[in-house]
C-alpha cells in the first residue's frame, strides 16, 4: 500500500468562469482554497 506522500496525480478540467468563482467563494467561506477542497474530496 502506498503512503500518502507517494500518491501523485494531476487532473485538468475546464469549467465556466462563474462556476469557478462561486466555488472559490464557497470554499473561502469555510477557510479553504479550491485546491485544498478538491484534495480533501
Amino acid at each position: 500500500m502506498k503512503e500518502r506522500g507517494d500518491m501523485v496525480a494531476q487532473i485538468s478540467l475546464r469549467i465556466e468562469d462563474d462556476v469557478k468563482k462561486r466555488a472559490e467563494e464557497a470554499c473561502a467561506d469555510i477557510g479553504l482554497s479550491l485546491s485544498a477542497a478538491i484534495t480533501i474530496y
